[in-house]
């Protein structure tokens, strides 16, 4: 018969213990991994093939922007954040992050819609569903406008001047309160306001697939390479446009059920043959791939003595070393 554990594999009938990974949490979001949907994604994803043990005394540190105790550690620390931020390789061995830089095998980016595993699966099936009973037009689930671009409240303006938007969450709530579920919520509009903090190349948070995934049309501003990551098809896209361009297209798409019917059907993934860069999220290959190269390789430490060179957008960029302290976040420069 063969042996089954929690942390075991088998392999014609020999039971082959996993390897032990001791791993700790520094300068994080959370007070609990288990808390943290994308956290509790990546170590399900690594006990797969190793068995985790949680330590004070880590061999390898996962850590964020939100502090400055990883700096007390002598040891391997990989950085891991949902923020825009680069990860800065004089102070961690390894990052996780949004931006398009390339720098060997020390660096993965995984967007953060990346890790929303069944919102992620909703969205890529959203084009098979029934959306001929959608009467209202748009919503918003917003709370914390203390860090965001102002262009979400110019959009908000502009749509409103054409039809009411109803907004579910904190910020300009206008529903009788916060609501409960985002996607239960969104789910009988036609149209939602899927906009990003911030504008930058590759940062893809979890907002435009939270949209798709309960079945509308995402109103969508943030990264200029957006058209690389998905179909643009299936959005409106407002980056670098004038939101009054914007509110045209919206009126068009809400007055003409043909053209409503076509956006909200098209894939989000592949369209007439091309492959789009977010489809390369779809398994955990690459998530798993990263994290056995470090672990595969014993305790290690990689980081340089001095800055180091990294390829962002296609150019040679120098990382610097900490240029200020900030609340607890480092602000790094790139030049």
């Amino acid at each position: 018969m063969k042996a089954v554990c929690q942390f075991c594999s088998v392999t014609d009938d020999k039971t082959i213990a996993m390897k032990k990974i001791k791993l700790g949490f520094a300068d994080v979001w959370f007070d609990d991994y288990r808390k943290s949907g994308t956290i509790s994604y990546i170590i399900n994803c690594l006990q797969t093939k190793y068995e985790i043990e949680f330590s004070n005394d880590p061999e390898f540190l996962f850590c964020s922007c939100f502090g400055t105790e990883a700096y007390l550690y002598d040891c391997c620390k990989i950085f891991i954040t949902g923020e825009n931020i680069i990860p800065d390789f004089n102070l961690y061995d390894y990052g996780i992050g949004f931006s398009n830089i390339h720098f060997d095998d020390r660096y993965l980016r995984f967007p953060l819609y990346a890790l929303y595993v069944r919102e992620f699966k909703l969205a890529q099936q959203k084009h098979l569903a029934d959306y001929t009973t959608r009467d209202k037009f748009c919503a918003i689930v917003v709370s914390n406008m203390k860090n965001a671009s102002s262009r979400r409240a110019e959009i908000l303006d502009v749509l409103s001047d054409y039809r009411q938007v109803d907004s579910g969450g904190r910020y300009r709530n206008n529903v009788g309160g916060p609501v409960k579920n985002k996607i239960d919520f969104l789910k009988s509009y036609k149209f939602s306001v899927a906009f990003e903090n911030t504008s930058f190349p590759g940062y893809i948070t979890e907002k435009i697939i939270e949209s798709w995934a309960a079945g509308t049309i995402p109103i969508y501003w943030g990264a200029p390479d957006i058209i690389e990551e998905f179909n643009p098809k299936a959005y409106i896209n407002c980056t670098d446009r004038n939101l009054n361009d914007v509110l045209e297209e919206v009126k068009e798409i809400d007055q003409n059920e043909k053209l409503f019917l076509e956006m909200i059907r098209a894939p989000i993934l592949y369209d007439e043959g091309r492959s789009y860069r977010s489809a390369s999220y779809v398994h955990n290959d690459l998530l798993l791939g990263f994290f056995s190269n470090i672990f595969d390789r014993g305790v290690h430490k990689r980081i340089p003595a001095e800055g180091i060179t990294v390829m962002f957008n296609n150019k040679k960029r120098k990382i610097s070393r900490i240029e200020n302290s900030l609340g607890g976040k480092i602000i790094k420069k790139i030049f």
